[in-house]
């Protein structure tokens, strides 16, 4: 699935699949109408399965962490300038096993510059992170 990454961030549902890879279950991004379908499967759960939710859960995000920080290195300043695209690119950087903290991603972010070709593309980029990210302004107006 986080192969297809690259296209599933442009849709609300494809989003949603790639979220709950790294955020099961977040209030944040799903409904309680959504959190209580995916809850119907949970006595089956308790039933068929060994391991616990949350040890589950640990390996999903593992498995599915590296590929998703490539999405990120790769297509993140394209899905930031996106209102979800911001969402899910800050999500995986949160949540991600490997992930890098907030410095670190302010720092890929001046890396990125570098391939922006006017300043006004590195404005408005820098614009969507911080108002995700609430980082404080690398520059004055």
């Amino acid at each position: 699935m986080t192969v297809a990454a690259p296209t599933l961030w442009k849709s609300t549902h494809g989003r949603r699949s790639l979220l709950y890879l790294i955020a099961p279950r977040s209030r944040r991004h799903f409904t309680p109408a959504q959190i209580a379908i995916l809850a119907e499967t949970d006595a089956t759960k308790a039933q068929t399965s060994k391991k616990e939710d949350s040890v589950r859960a640990a390996e999903i995000r593992k498995a599915a962490s590296e590929s998703l920080l490539e999405f990120v290195a790769k297509h993140g300043k394209e899905a930031a300038m996106d209102t979800g695209g911001s969402l899910l690119v800050t999500e995986i950087m949160l949540q991600a096993d490997g992930g890098t903290c907030f410095r670190s991603f302010r720092l890929s972010v001046y890396v990125m510059d570098a391939k922006c070709r006017t300043t006004t593309d590195h404005l408005a980029f820098i614009d969507v992170v911080q108002i995700r990210l609430r980082l404080p302004r690398p520059y004055s107006n």
